[in-house]
Order: structure tokens, then C-alpha cells, then sequence
């Protein structure tokens, strides 16, 4: 059985959309506009499917993330792979801008911050931050050093499975001698 990613299914969902008018496509397929435009609303049935379903392909569980002093430990669980990155390699720029954090640690930090900052607009974003990081219950978190918004693998896994293999292809590129 032949299986797409959403991505793929949007594609071709957009080929079929944008073809339907199309005489070509029609003669090829021998099928009118409504049997195209019931193959169009079949496309976004299986799109809502793959992104509703828990496990789904943007939903596995691919890596784990601590820290010990600092030193960041990226797991890639599906190849079994441990990647220690030195935290100052991200501070001095030589990999992307992503740092692990406690997330607890990160909790206690931003409240004490809120209690400190004079402007509002700082104390809105820090609030926000604050309501992500108790929404997840993992240990840690991954803190965006450019904008200082945090992706936690229980909260949003597509994302944070990203920003892992960013920093895996990062630190690796960077152990290669080549630019980040």
C-alpha cells in the first residue's frame, strides 16, 4: 500500500484543484467535475485524518532532549544516536539558536522576571511563555535564543522534532568544518 505524508497530500491536492477545469485531465481520467471535486474532498478528509490521528508521521516520537552543566544530549532514539553539544557553541553563534532548559528552571526564572520588568508588553510575552511551559510536563525544553519562545515535545513534537534535527544537522555541519 502506497502511503503519503500531508505534505505530499497537499500537493497533490493543489494539482488536482488547480487541473480540474482542465480537458486534458478530464479525457486522461474519464472523470467529470464532480467526481474530481468528491477526489479533492476525499484529499482533505485524509489530511484532517493524518493530522488528527496521535501518532501520526509529524507526531513520533524521535528524539529526547537533556542537559548536564553545559552540555546539551540530543537522543535520536530511532538510529540510537547521543549528540553532546557544548551550550557555547550556540551562545558564539556556530550553530543554530536553540538552547535546552529546565523546564521548571525556565517556570521560576520568567516569574521572578515578570515580578522585575517595568514594560507591559515584556510581561505579556513572559506570561505567554509562561502558560506554553505549564502546559507541558516535560523536563525539558527547547528556548529559541532569538525570540526566547520555548517548543516542548509534549505541547508540539512537530516542531520540536525540527528544531532537533536543526541542531543535530547543525552541530554535525559545524563538526565538518563547514558553515552553520
Amino acid at each position: 500500500m502506497t502511503t503519503f505524508t500531508n505534505t505530499e497530500l497537499e500537493a497533490i491536492r493543489l494539482l488536482v484543484v488547480k487541473t480540474r477545469n482542465s480537458v486534458v485531465l478530464q479525457k486522461k481520467t474519464a472523470l467529470g467535475l464532480v467526481e474530481i471535486e468528491q477526489i479533492v474532498e476525499k484529499i482533505d478528509s485524509l489530511l484532517k485524518e493524518t493530522t488528527s490521528l496521535p501518532f501520526g508521521e509529524s507526531k513520533k516520537d524521535l528524539f529526547d532532549i537533556s542537559t548536564d552543566y553545559n552540555v546539551m544530549k540530543i537522543t535520536d532514539i530511532q538510529n540510537e544516536i547521543d549528540y553532546e553539544i557544548d551550550m557555547d557553541l550556540v551562545y558564539n553563534g556556530k550553530i543554530v539558536g536553540y538552547l535546552i532548559e529546565d523546564r521548571d528552571e525556565a517556570i521560576s526564572n520568567i516569574e521572578s522576571w515578570i515580578g522585575e520588568s517595568n514594560s507591559e508588553s515584556d510581561k505579556y510575552l513572559m506570561r505567554e511563555d509562561l502558560e506554553y511551559l505549564r502546559e507541558s510536563s516535560e523536563d525539558y525544553v527547547l528556548n529559541c535564543c532569538g525570540t526566547n519562545g520555548f517548543i516542548s515535545k509534549d505541547v508540539d513534537m512537530k516542531e520540536f522534532n525540527k528544531v532537533c534535527q536543526e541542531l543535530i544537522e547543525s552541530f554535525t555541519a559545524y563538526q565538518n568544518g563547514e558553515a552553520k
